[in-house]
C-alpha cells in the first residue's frame, strides 16, 4: 500500500479540481489516535441512508473494533440536498455516486489524524457497486487501500428494477452486454 502525505494529496485533489461536497451528508466517528487501528468508509444501498438499523450495526461495529468511521448519505437520499426534487431517492447519474466515493476516500487519505493507518471501503448494494466503478476510473487510489468490500452486489437487472425495466429484460441484459464490451469505461 502506497503512502502518500497528506500535502501531496492536498495537489492532487487540486490538480484534479476537487471541491468538498456541501451536498452530501457525511457523517464521522474518530478514534482516539492512539486506539485507532484503521480507517473504514461505509457507503449505503440503493434508497437507503445512514441512519437506517442495519447499516447503524455495521458502522457502530467497526467503531467497537477501533476503526475511524466515515459514512455518508449518497446524493439524492437521506440527509443529502438533491439538486433536482425530483430526483429525490433516485440516481440519475452514476458519475455523482462516484464523485462521493472519491471524495470521501480523499477526505480520509487527507486527514492527518487517519494518515498512515489503513483505510478500507465498504459498500452494501449499490454502495459495493459505486466502489467498484471507482476503483475501476480511479486506479491509482487502489494503490492508498488495505481493501474493498463489497456487501449484496445487485448484479440481476430484476434489482430494484420497475415494471417497465422488467418487460424489456430479454432486450437490456444483452444490449448492456455489448455496451460494456464496446465501451468498458
Amino acid at each position: 500500500m502506497a503512502r502518500l502525505t497528506p500535502k501531496e494529496i492536498g495537489r492532487l485533489l487540486k490538480a484534479e479540481g476537487w471541491r468538498d461536497r456541501k451536498d452530501i451528508y457525511r457523517k464521522f466517528h474518530d478514534q482516539p489516535a492512539w486506539l485507532a487501528k484503521g480507517n473504514v468508509i461505509i457507503l449505503h444501498g440503493y434508497r437507503g441512508h445512514v441512519r437506517e438499523p442495519h447499516f447503524k450495526d455495521l458502522a457502530n461495529a467497526f467503531d467497537d473494533a477501533g476503526f475511524n468511521v466515515a459514512t455518508c448519505d449518497l446524493p439524492n437520499f437521506g440527509k443529502s440536498k438533491p439538486k433536482n426534487p425530483k430526483h429525490a431517492g433516485q440516481i440519475p447519474s452514476f458519475a455523482a455516486l462516484v464523485k462521493v466515493a472519491k471524495s470521501m476516500i480523499y477526505a480520509m487519505l487527507q486527514s492527518e489524524s487517519k494518515h498512515g493507518l489503513p483505510t478500507i471501503v465498504v459498500g452494501y448494494s449499490i454502495g459495493a457497486l459505486d466502489i467498484i466503478r471507482t476503483l475501476q476510473i480511479y486506479v491509482t487510489l487502489q494503490d492508498y487501500l488495505a481493501g474493498a468490500a463489497c456487501i449484496s452486489l445487485p448484479l440481476r437487472v430484476e434489482h430494484n428494477a420497475s415494471e417497465e425495466i422488467l418487460r424489456y429484460k430479454t432486450f437490456i441484459e444483452p444490449l448492456f452486454g455489448v455496451v460494456a464490451a464496446v465501451r468498458p469505461h
